[in-house]
């Protein structure tokens, strides 16, 4: 004889394989949202903070010139330069970068104008964890470029123009970001879990 509790059983069975892919499907779709949502505005303030870090410099050095002047002969030179022309490269890295930083424009070469100096500061002056985080942000914007609020997702459209090579560069930026950027991806997550690891 069939236990009377049976359709009770299977109708909680039913809704236990309902309720599961429809939680599924929720948290899917709210990553999406979050996604679409907060990360043009996580992306654009990353850029600011980054941005204000090496304007600030720029402007401190540009402001007394003389002492960068010094500062570059003396306190921190580069073997490989000039003082007076590393200080005139690195004023100009930390005033224009920014800039186009924050407006999204040319992104990319900013961003690795402003990495090889956080490297070069990081290498060849005073090591400091900051710049390890500066250098890795301007590596992550290098690779994967500026997010939707920026004049260079606004400029994509420029791929079907008749200006030489656009097609070639927007078709290469985004090879770089489709290829290069997981590997950076999981580079940069390895590098946080070994820096919390050691901690």
């Amino acid at each position: 004889m069939p236990s009377p509790n049976l359709p009770e059983r299977a109708s909680n069975g039913e809704r236990h394989n309902t309720w599961l892919p429809a939680l599924i499907g929720f948290h899917g779709d709210a990553v999406r949202f979050a996604q679409r949502a907060g990360w043009p505005l996580l992306d654009l303030a990353v850029r600011l903070w980054l941005a204000q870090a090496y304007f600030v410099s720029g402007i401190v050095k540009l402001t007394n010139w003389q002492t960068a002047l010094e500062l570059a002969a003396n306190e921190y030179p580069v073997s490989w330069m000039d003082p007076v022309a590393a200080a005139y490269t690195g004023v100009t890295i930390e005033i224009v970068g920014p800039v186009l930083l924050v407006s999204g424009l040319l992104v990319r070469p900013a961003a690795f104008a402003m990495l090889v100096l956080a490297l070069v500061i990081q290498f060849n002056y005073q090591p400091f964890d900051s710049q390890l985080l500066w250098a890795a942000l301007c590596g992550w914007y290098v690779i994967m470029g500026a997010g939707p609020l920026s004049l260079d997702n606004a400029l994509k459209g420029l791929a079907d123009s008749a200006i030489p090579l656009a097609e070639s560069i927007l078709g290469m930026a985004a090879w770089v970001r489709r290829a290069v950027g997981p590997v950076y991806l999981l580079l940069l997550r390895l590098w946080i879990a070994m820096a919390l690891a050691t901690v």
